[in-house]
């Protein structure tokens, strides 16, 4: 079996799906008791703002519409953190020997069973966040509907202002800075796969100070490259000849990732140390 079969593929994918069914439906439960909470307590502080400051409007948009832009806002911060920690946890559920001889013995490739796990996170995964995150927040109108308050939802708010990265093509500009900002996504995505595969114990916690020390290094180099920039050099040139190469930097970056995370797992082991998976 060393050709990639993509009924396999899909048999396999079918038999991780309904070995974390259970599990999967915990979190969907759990996460949407958490945003119903979170929605509750924030839409609740915001109404005890006086009453002049809810008349103000700032660019026409009503102090409503802002609360709701807000919450919703928030919500979706928290969603990322969650979802970024399920990328961390790719291979969790092979911590202990029966399921990692379960898992590393089925009737399938490396690549297929790497692939599975690989969609069951990028794809499922966050399906499931959003999902719970909608269910949450109409959970909580439901509630403050039924006990005489407003019958208000932020889910519609979710889908504008470029809240889940949607590609706008209204001008080149606008796309090129959907395609900066999804490719450091993509990038940092594929750094918490490759640090839960790597490692058994606390990826998330290990790869999230190893992006924070990055930033703060490249925050720190950045004022001092700005003695490498010629003078009466124009800014906006400089920074569009800049953006092209990094978004193909980023790209190359996380599929080698993706990569070095595949050579990883097909070195797994049924035996491992406590903190790596080889």
């Amino acid at each position: 079996m060393e050709k990639f079969n993509i009924k396999r593929f899909g048999q396999t994918f079918k038999w991780l799906f309904c070995e974390n069914s259970n599990r999967l439906l915990l979190w969907l439960l759990g996460l949407t008791l958490g945003f119903m909470m979170i929605d509750s307590f924030l839409i609740w502080s915001m109404q005890q703002v006086p009453q002049d400051v809810k008349n103000i409007q700032q660019e026409g948009i009503d102090y409503q519409t802002a609360a709701l832009y807000g919450v919703i806002g928030f919500c979706i911060f928290i969603a990322i953190i969650v979802i970024h920690l399920g990328y961390s946890r790719i291979f969790a559920r092979l911590k202990t020997k029966q399921k990692r001889i379960a898992y590393l013995t089925l009737p399938a490739t490396n690549a297929e069973r790497y692939l599975a796990s690989l969609l069951f996170v990028l794809i499922v995964f966050p399906l499931c966040v959003l999902l719970a995150l909608i269910l949450g927040d109409t959970l909580r109108m439901f509630i403050f509907g039924m006990t005489g308050g407003e019958w208000q939802s932020a889910v519609p708010y979710l889908f504008k202002e470029n809240m889940l990265f949607l590609p706008r093509f209204s001008s080149w500009n606008k796309f090129v800075a959907w395609m900066m900002d999804s490719s450091v996504l993509l990038w940092i995505c594929s750094l918490y796969i490759l640090g839960g595969t790597w490692f058994r114990r606390h990826a998330f916690f290990i790869v999230t100070g190893a992006i924070i020390a990055l930033f703060i290094i490249v925050a720190v180099f950045i004022p001092r490259a700005s003695f490498f920039i010629p003078n009466g050099s124009n800014p906006t040139t400089i920074i569009s000849a800049i953006v092209y190469p990094l978004i193909l930097i980023f790209i190359v970056a996380a599929i080698f990732n993706f990569w070095w995370s595949y050579k990883i797992f097909k070195r797994f082991q049924i035996i491992t140390s406590k903190w790596t998976n080889v």
